[in-house]
């Protein structure tokens, strides 16, 4: 899945940027941009001015740097689209498949679309947005992720100290965290019962109370362990689907979601866990139990069912 950013010049109030498809979080694009900018100041003499004006005579961020040349054709143009499936992923450097424009389309350069402030609101897959300001000699970083308010400016790079691009992206502390609990704390082993858990949830900085992060199920008062894999049930009644060891489901239930688990004995089958409500949320399973594992601030393993979210 892309994370998708802007690259633009200009102030918090009014900007005009280029887009980024993939991985446009700070430890990455904010990363490269800085050291980008850097090099650009420093080795080459350029002012911020200087290079946010060339940054805007192109129409994406990997075409900037590619200095407009094209992967697939070897033509100085805008980003390529429409890739056939012949040439994706082909391209090797100084070799161009596809030179006749046969299997990818450009638009004109002159043409391009800039993003802008006004956009932050009806482009609702915007994540990041790195505004460089000459004037200040920072760069903005602004995060969309929980939508377009003003208070999304989460700090700023400037150009007298490293930036911690770790903070940037997750909060100083872990507040705006999307990422794995693993990711941050290398005490939870990649095969522990913790590392299904969210960086917020094993902080207790969110409850327990997301299917997704439980270990296991109780069901029947048996223990299931997940094993990785289910199915919606509404899915499994219209294909009459075949789980786990060559089992079916059996008149599956269409409001409810059906995870591959391994019991006691070994043995592995789809068992419904959890219920869809009508305003799409999931609850336990009529006598199912969630079982949530230890965290940073609970030592004990959370039990979750129909009668505690009740209670």
């Amino acid at each position: 899945m892309s994370t998708r950013g802007v690259v633009a010049v200009g102030t918090l109030k009014r900007w005009k940027g280029i887009y980024n498809h993939c991985d446009s979080y700070p430890t990455y694009l904010g990363k490269n941009l800085y050291e980008h900018l850097t090099e650009q100041t420093v080795k080459q003499g350029k002012t911020l001015a200087e290079i946010g004006a060339a940054i805007l005579t192109f129409d994406d961020w990997s075409n900037y740097i590619n200095g407009g040349l094209c992967e697939y054709c070897g033509k100085i143009t805008s980003e390529a689209h429409s890739i056939g499936g012949e040439i994706f992923g082909v391209a090797k450097p100084g070799v161009y498949p596809d030179p006749e424009c046969k299997h990818h389309l450009h638009d004109p350069l002159d043409e391009a679309e800039y993003y802008s402030q006004r956009d932050m609101k009806k482009c609702t897959w915007l994540e990041w947005i790195y505004i460089i300001n000459a004037a200040a000699s920072v760069i903005h970083v602004l995060d969309l992720r929980r939508g377009p308010e003003p208070s999304r400016h989460v700090g700023d790079m400037t150009f007298t100290a490293t930036p911690d691009f770790k903070v940037l992206e997750c909060g100083a502390t872990f507040e705006r965290c999307c990422h794995m609990a693993w990711y941050h704390f290398p005490e939870i082993e990649s095969d522990s019962r913790q590392s299904r858990l969210g960086t917020a949830e094993y902080l207790g900085l969110k409850p327990l109370e997301d299917r997704h992060y439980a270990c296991a199920y109780i069901i029947n008062g048996k223990r299931y362990v997940p094993t990785g894999s289910g199915v919606n049930g509404s899915y499994a009644l219209r294909l009459n689907i075949e789980g786990p060891n060559h089992s079916r489901i059996d008149h599956p239930d269409p409001t409810a979601w059906y995870e591959s688990v391994e019991g006691p004995d070994g043995r592995t089958a789809y068992r419904p866990v959890s219920h869809f409500t009508t305003d799409h949320r999931e609850e336990p399973y009529i006598g199912v139990t969630w079982v949530f594992p230890p965290t940073k601030v609970n030592p004990n393993e959370t039990f979750v069912s129909r009668e505690t979210v009740a209670a």
